[in-house]
């Protein structure tokens, strides 16, 4: 597997970048969007992190996370990672936050709704 890093939009602040994790035959198996820190947000805001549903579980999705890190190292000097955390596609959001906590990520679900939570890395 590897990951190729693009630009989505560069139309001001913030802008948004894509991660996509290719396989052995260079078919786009996950991605991850992201927003850069900008002048007034001093934080990587990641957008979506999507897996081909008969790939999740496998991996991918840590393989994008450890690529954002790793960006957020090299490329931002160690700017926070935040997350919005919330279910899509009937992914359950414990195990959304089982995953993100596995990541490293420090999550708080949401006082208002269970179905909703943060996560900062």
């Amino acid at each position: 597997m590897r990951v190729i890093k693009s630009r989505i939009t560069d139309y001001g602040e913030p802008i948004c970048v894509k991660l996509t994790c290719l396989d052995e035959n260079n078919s786009a198996v996950g991605r991850l969007t992201f927003d850069k820190p900008c002048s007034f947000n001093n934080e990587i805001n990641i957008q979506e992190i999507l897996i081909e549903p008969n790939k999740r579980r496998s991996g991918i999705g840590t393989i994008l996370l450890n690529n954002l890190k790793q960006l957020s190292v090299t490329d931002y000097t160690s700017c926070p990672i935040g997350v919005f955390i919330a279910p899509i596609d009937n992914v359950d959001i414990d195990v959304l936050i089982e995953f993100y906590q596995s990541a490293g990520f420090e999550v708080q679900r949401s006082s208002e709704t269970q179905d909703e939570a943060w996560g900062l890395f």
